[in-house]
């Protein structure tokens, strides 16, 4: 699983064998804040979990996990609190935010101006920093963070941590290291080519987080090896999968040029307010691609087949509900097509919607967290028709107490 804001802290979900080095990293990063005379530490709380999964031969194992929430530093001065750091990239400015921070919403710069001095220029960092008392945002360069605060700051690199960076790489030494990267870039056309030749068309695309989980390498690290690191490979069975896997993004280059055109149009789809999109609009805006953000680039393959996997299933989904409102619904196999967390003052919940084998849709809204994903095949034991809805075009059967059986984990 990826990591991702949790009000106000970055959540990791980690195999539980990981996280005595997770632990050790944080307490790396406090000693280095003590060094800079910071008072503020990285804080964490730890929820355990165990998670089951079946395999194709019916064997059940068990895993013993922990989510971590991670509340970093905050960085500031006189209600000045840093925010993130800007990125220049061909056609603008990629924002890489601290743990727990995000600026959703916010126009990017059109100009690499500074709000202090008012000079235009290119500028190796910019910083954006928010006022806590009033909302106001202020992008300001490196050079003249001292004279807007009227202290020297430090610290700063806390806006970019990230603990998955710093535990141990998984997925095989035969791999090798992520390579990166300096100031190389690559061809968003290219980019994509490669994206869609080392994920099945988008369908298999590995997160860095979920390569962690998995053990496995992920998509945007095996296209850098690949493009720069071939040559320190070793091991030849992964030279030559490397190599094939180049060969096709070419062949998808040079054949299926509107294949790659509709993966481009596929971030119409993604909200365009949120950090994410308007990361995705700014690499494609321009041509090139720094190494730094071949990642979120190679990432939108996954978002194109979501999309077309989306719009096949809502082609086949049939009309009508599957029992009356009232009638219990018992021993009803179904694929989950929607599983989202809803926070809420009295806890959260987690909307599941399920695509029955009949092709029909259930929905649910479970207390508490859900620990299910699209995809995953399950088995309604028991529940009882609550309600009828139509959304988007499509008849929903909503149930309550409602209780649900694995059949095999999402693929």
């Amino acid at each position: 699983m990826s990591h991702e804001d949790n009000g106000g802290a970055a959540m990791y979900d980690l195999p539980m064998t990981n996280l005595h080095e997770a632990l050790a990293q944080i307490d790396k990063a406090n000693a280095r804040l003590a060094r800079n005379n910071i008072a503020e530490r990285f804080t964490y709380v730890l929820d355990p979990y165990t998670r089951e999964e079946t395999n194709a031969l019916g064997i059940t194992t068990a895993q013993e996990r922990v989510r971590l929430d991670l509340s970093a530093p905050r960085i500031g001065f006189d209600g000045w609190v840093f925010v993130a750091r800007l990125v220049e990239e061909e056609a603008g400015y990629v924002t890489f935010c601290a743990p727990g921070q995000n600026l959703d919403g916010w126009a990017r710069p059109d100009t690499p101006h500074c709000d202090y001095c008012g000079k235009f220029r290119r500028r190796a960092k910019l910083y954006v920093l928010r006022h806590t008392d009033t909302g106001e945002i202020k992008q300001v360069g490196a050079s003249c963070i001292t004279l807007f605060l009227g202290v020297t700051v430090a610290g700063l690199w806390t806006l970019e941590y990230d603990l998955y960076e710093h535990l141990p790489a998984l997925g095989g030494e035969e791999w090798g290291e992520p390579v990166t990267r300096g100031d190389r870039s690559l061809h968003k056309l290219d980019t994509i080519a490669l994206a869609l030749a080392f994920s099945e068309g988008g369908r298999g695309y590995i997160s860095r987080a979920r390569a962690r989980d998995r053990e496995i390498p992920a998509t945007a690290d095996t296209i850098a090896t690949a493009v720069w690191g071939l040559q320190f490979i070793r091991n030849q069975e992964v030279r030559r999968e490397l190599a094939e896997g180049v060969t096709e993004a070419s062949r998808i280059r040079t054949e299926q040029p509107e294949l790659i055109d509709a993966v481009l149009a596929s971030v119409e789809t993604v909200d365009q307010a949120s950090d994410y999109g308007m990361n995705l609009r700014t690499l494609l805006a321009g041509e090139y691609v720094s190494a730094k953000s071949v990642g979120i680039a190679a990432s939108l393959v996954a978002v194109y087949a979501r999309q077309q996997q989306h719009e096949a299933e809502h082609a086949t989904i049939a009309p009508g509900f599957v029992a009356p409102k009232g009638a219990k619904v018992t021993d009803l196999d179904a694929t989950v097509t929607v599983s989202r967390i809803i926070p809420g003052h009295y806890g959260a919940k987690t909307l599941l919607v399920l695509r029955t084998e009949g092709n029909q849709l259930v929905k649910w809204f479970a207390t508490g967290l859900r620990d299910f994903e699209p995809g995953q095949r399950v088995r309604i034991l028991r529940a009882t028709v609550k309600d009828h809805e139509t959304f988007r075009g499509q008849d929903q059967t909503v149930v309550t107490r409602a209780k649900l059986e694995d059949l095999e984990p999402a693929v």
